[in-house]
C-alpha cells in the first residue's frame, strides 16, 4: 500500500474490509456532523433491498489541532453492527425506517439549518413509516446547543411531534454529555438511545438549566 493511499480518506473504509476479509459495498460517507446517520441509512437500504445481509456502520471524528475548533479536539469512535432480524443473535434495537433531506440553498449560508426542511423531512418520516408521531416517549435531538441550530431544530419538532400530545414529549442530546463527535456524533446518539432502553434510564441534559427564549414553549 502506497503511502498516498493510506493517507486517504476514502480508503479507510475498504482498508477496514480488507483486514476483516469482507466483501460488498465500502465506502466512507462524509456530511459533516450527519455523516454517521446517512451511512446508517445506507445501510439500512440496502439491507431492505437485499444487496446486503448485514453491515458494519461506523463515525469517527480525529482533529489533531485545537485551532480548528475546541469542541472538537477529541476522538470519538464507534461502531454499530446492522443485519436483518431473522439473522440475528441477539437484538438491541429495530430499525423502522430511515430517510434523509438536503435542504439546499438558503441566503443565511450553507451552515445556517432549514427548519422548514426538517419539517417536511420529519412529516415525510413518520407518513412512510406509519408510525405515531403523538406515541413517541423521547426524541434524541441533534442539539449542539448553537444559538441557531436548537431553535430551527426545537420549533421543527413542536410542530410536527407535539400537537395531539396529552403528555410532555422528552428531548435530550447526548453533547450535553460528552460533547459534540461531528460526524460519530449520530451513531453516538443512538448508542446512547440504546442503553437508555436497556437500563430503563436517560442521562438528563448537563448543564441545562433555562430553555433558549427563541425556542417556543409549551403554554
Amino acid at each position: 500500500m502506497t503511502q498516498q493511499s493510506s493517507a486517504q480518506r476514502s480508503m479507510l473504509a475498504h482498508r477496514i474490509s480488507y483486514f476483516l476479509k469482507l466483501s460488498g459495498p465500502s465506502y466512507v460517507v462524509d456530511t459533516a456532523c450527519s455523516s454517521s446517520l446517512y451511512a446508517i441509512e445506507n445501510a439500512y437500504r440496502a439491507i431492505r433491498i437485499g444487496e446486503i445481509d448485514a453491515a458494519i456502520v461506523g463515525g469517527a471524528n480525529l482533529c489533531l489541532h485545537p485551532s480548528v475548533t475546541l469542541q472538537f479536539a477529541r476522538l470519538g469512535s464507534e461502531c454499530l453492527y446492522y443485519k436483518k432480524s431473522k439473522d440475528a443473535r441477539r437484538i438491541y434495537a429495530q430499525v423502522l425506517h430511515a430517510k434523509t433531506n438536503c435542504d439546499g440553498y438558503k441566503p443565511q449560508g450553507i451552515t445556517f439549518p432549514s427548519g422548514a426542511a426538517q419539517v417536511a423531512l420529519l412529516n415525510e418520516f413518520y407518513e412512510e413509516c406509519d408510525v405515531d408521531r403523538y406515541s413517541l416517549s423521547y426524541v434524541e435531538a441533534h442539539g449542539t446547543g448553537t444559538l441557531v441550530g436548537d431553535p430551527e431544530e426545537g420549533n421543527a419538532i413542536d410542530a410536527t411531534l407535539t400537537k395531539k400530545r396529552k403528555t410532555p414529549l422528552l428531548i435530550g442530546s447526548i453533547k450535553s454529555n460528552i460533547g459534540h463527535s461531528e460526524p460519530a456524533s449520530g451513531i453516538c446518539a443512538i448508542t446512547k438511545c440504546i442503553i437508555a432502553m436497556e437500563s430503563g434510564f436517560l442521562p438528563p441534559n448537563d448543564h441545562f438549566n433555562t430553555p433558549r427564549k427563541e425556542i417556543k414553549r409549551a403554554p
